[in-house]
């Protein structure tokens, strides 16, 4: 039981070391970044030069990662199929557009859909106006027909018109 109680109380000194560790090491970077601006490059000696840690602790996997995420991926993001953080930003770049891009398709798509069903409303409405004229058609060649036996009736009669 007792040795229950000190395993526990080393992972809690541990972790709370490894906590101060990492927020040392944050302050450093982030204090360079408020002097030399956002962009500077972070190097071990500048962080060295700003926080009580051995050069040891700052290649250590969950202390490399913030300084360093290039050589944290060479090193580790490999084996754990992380992408390379040099081409993280592009490729969270190019997903976006493809999201975007992916956006305006579904949206093309919608209103080629729409269209297409105006183009079969306006051809249903087309047959009926060429069926309507069809028959309007023969209807004209039968009254046109009547018209011109009218008019010979008419002409044989003797009326004039």
């Amino acid at each position: 039981m007792r040795n229950m109680d000190v395993n526990e109380a080393i992972k809690n000194l541990q972790f709370s070391q490894r906590e101060d560790t990492v927020s040392k090491v944050k302050e450093a970077i982030q204090y360079i970044r408020d002097f030399e601006g956002e962009n500077a490059r972070l190097t071990a000696n500048k962080i060295l030069k700003n926080c009580d840690v051995s050069r040891a602790v700052l290649y250590k996997r969950h202390i490399l990662e913030l300084w360093n995420p290039r050589l944290w991926y060479h090193r580790y993001g490999r084996k754990q199929g992380g992408v390379d953080p040099y081409y993280d930003k592009e490729l969270k770049k190019l997903q976006a557009e493809k999201e975007q891009i992916y956006q305006k398709f579904k949206v093309s798509e919608g209103r080629n859909q729409q269209l297409t069903e105006q183009l079969q409303k306006q051809k249903q409405i087309s047959q009926g106006y060429l069926a309507r004229n069809k028959e309007l058609d023969e209807e004209n060649s039968v009254l046109l027909g009547k018209l011109s036996q009218y008019q010979t009736m008419m002409h044989s009669r003797g009326i004039q018109f």
